[in-house]
C-alpha cells in the first residue's frame, strides 16, 4: 500500500521479485520511478512493526491453544506450556528477508536499521 507521490495511485510492492529490471519500482499508473529515501523509510517502519508485533504478541497454550489472560501463571489451566503466537525463527527469517532487500537495492537507511535491530533480536 505505496502511495506515489508524483500522482498518488496506490500500489503493492514486491521488494523479492527480482526478475531483471526495476519495473517493479516504478508507478504503475504514471511509470515515474519512487523515491528511493521514501522506499527506504516505508519498509523500516514495517521492519518497526513487526518488530513491535512480535513484543506484545499474545502467549498461547500448547495444548487447548487458548490465548493467556492473565500476567503471573506460569501454565495454562489444562496444564498446557505457554508459547509465542510468532515464533523467534518467523522473527529472524523476516529480518534476514529485510537485510537481503536492502543488500540487493543497497538501501544504506535499511540496512542501518536491520544492523541496529540485529543485537536486540538475537536468540
Amino acid at each position: 500500500n505505496l502511495a506515489c507521490e508524483h500522482c498518488a495511485f496506490i500500489a503493492d510492492l514486491d521488494f523479492c521479485k527480482q526478475d531483471g529490471n526495476d519495473l517493479h519500482l516504478k508507478c504503475q499508473q504514471c511509470h515515474k520511478p519512487f523515491n528511493p529515501t521514501l522506499l527506504q523509510e516505508y519498509l523500516v517502519q514495517t521492519l518497526q512493526i513487526e518488530l513491535q508485533d512480535y513484543y506484545v504478541q499474545d502467549l498461547r497454550c500448547t495444548k487447548c491453544n487458548k490465548v493467556k489472560d492473565d500476567l503471573m501463571s506460569a501454565h495454562c489451566p489444562c496444564s498446557g506450556s505457554w508459547k509465542n503466537s510468532i515464533s523467534d525463527s518467523t522473527l529472524i527469517q523476516k529480518l534476514a528477508t529485510y537485510e537481503k532487500v536492502a543488500s540487493f537495492y543497497n538501501y544504506e537507511l535499511l540496512n542501518l536499521a536491520v544492523n541496529d535491530l540485529r543485537p536486540r533480536v538475537a536468540f
